[in-house]
């Protein structure tokens, strides 16, 4: 088996803030899967929550292409930052 590494958050809060940060930038699906190399049907899926551990490769492209911070995309709605409230689950499996 692969390694991989993902990250247990509420696909909810990063679907919305995701949501907010393309609309704010007149980018649709498409246009930022093309800017972080990744399909856009992933870019729909972690919208929609229907992505629920996305893997934490996922997000850095994300916040690298769009250009914004790990926490911009998990601020939940209150706007406090996620990242520096207690520590979320990270699982890491290797064979």
């Amino acid at each position: 088996m692969g390694t991989y590494t993902s990250i247990i958050m509420n696909p909810t809060v990063i679907g919305k803030n995701l949501r907010r940060i393309l609309h704010e930038r007149n980018l649709n699906a498409n246009a930022a899967g093309k800017l972080c190399g990744l399909a856009h049907t992933t870019i729909i899926r972690i919208i929609s929550g229907e992505k629920r551990n996305t893997k934490l490769t996922t997000l850095d492209k994300l916040t690298s292409g769009l250009g914004i911070t790990f926490a911009e995309l998990m601020r939940n709605e209150q706007n406090q930052d996620v990242a520096a409230q207690p520590t979320p689950v990270l699982s890491a499996r290797g064979r």
